[in-house]
């Protein structure tokens, strides 16, 4: 039950650092560019930002098992 509560916390704060990174880059690309359409590309980043929370988890416990000498198990 302890790993559990560890990847339930590392998903969150790997979530909260994506949801700072991309408010960063939105906020920066109002400012900066001059062609609005393709701001609607913004609706897409919850999922983006989804993405690349499971993708970093999913490599970060292939460290740990690396790491750890333990065997990989999905």
């Amino acid at each position: 039950m302890g790993y559990l509560w560890f990847y339930v916390k590392v998903i969150l704060m790997v979530s909260g650092l994506y949801v700072i990174i991309e408010t960063v880059s939105m906020i920066t690309a109002l400012s900066v560019v001059t062609v609005k359409r393709d701001l609607l590309y913004f609706a897409l980043t919850p999922f983006m930002i989804m993405y690349r929370t499971l993708h970093g988890v999913v490599r970060f416990k292939g460290y740990l098992d690396f790491l750890l000498k333990r065997e990989a198990r999905w």
